[in-house]
């Protein structure tokens, strides 16, 4: 069984999702065979997170420009190559070079944590089990991005996803949904900081079920006609959440 991660260089949650990884090279060392790294650090990254704060959202944008200072150290790279797992950077999941890569290593299952990548076919049919996702929203109904976000303003329950990919985002067969909060979480920052664990479980159930059974979970299926889309909030949405009492 062998396990590939795709992760973005920059991500807006501690550490870059670093306890995450930590924690399933920990459990599943044998099955994990390397990481590949979505180059998306850009100049307009520090601006944004100047931006943020001077909106008041002091935490998300301290967390950013942390994440971004940090980059020099390849924390998460080290890791890998200190258990001897490669770490492959590109700019584009859809790389020719890396799907040659995952074909000829023979990489049976590839799970996306924190990219904002769209997978084609050639990707998502590239490996024996397909691509997995986590998505950090309670799916059928709630899709695209800051799903927990908006649940935790909403003061709705917020979670954790893992379904199959397919070309349509958010999309595929949902194998595992975990909440993670109720509405008593106000700070998004801690809330994040608490997903890596629930995340690292998840995973490490879905690769002992494989090991098992020679087969995904069967999962169900992923539609809801109600379903909502969420999307990066704009300042007046920023505010409002802030109004409704979420530390940002």
């Amino acid at each position: 069984m062998k396990v590939i991660f795709v992760t973005s260089e920059v991500t807006y949650v501690p550490q870059n999702c670093l306890f995450f990884f930590n924690e399933v090279l920990r459990n599943n060392p044998s099955n994990i065979s390397g990481l590949i790294i979505i180059k998306n650090n850009s100049l307009d990254l520090l601006p944004k997170a100047m931006w943020l704060y001077a909106l008041g959202c002091k935490n998300f944008a301290c967390c950013l420009i942390h994440n971004i200072v940090e980059l020099p150290l390849e924390k998460r790279g080290r890791l890998f190559k200190k258990n001897s797992l490669p770490v492959l950077k590109v700019k584009n999941i859809n790389d020719p070079k890396i799907i040659s890569w995952i074909k000829r290593n023979k990489i049976d299952l590839i799970i996306n944590i924190r990219t904002r990548s769209i997978f084609k076919e050639d990707i998502l049919s590239s490996t024996k089990f397909g691509c997995i996702n986590i998505h950090h929203g309670l799916l059928p109904k709630y899709r695209g991005i800051f799903c927990d976000l908006y649940a935790l303003s909403e003061n709705r329950p917020a979670g954790i996803t893992i379904h199959r990919m397919s070309k349509k985002i958010d999309d595929g067969e949902i194998i595992y949904t975990k909440e993670v909060s109720n509405n008593n979480e106000k700070n998004y920052i801690n809330y994040l900081s608490t997903t890596g664990s629930e995340e690292a479980t998840l995973v490490r159930n879905l690769i002992k079920y494989i090991e098992k059974y020679k087969s995904l979970p069967k999962g169900i299926n992923n539609y809801d006609a109600n379903f909502v889309i969420t999307k990066t909030p704009n300042r007046n949405k920023i505010r409002e959440m802030q109004k409704g009492g979420m530390i940002l």
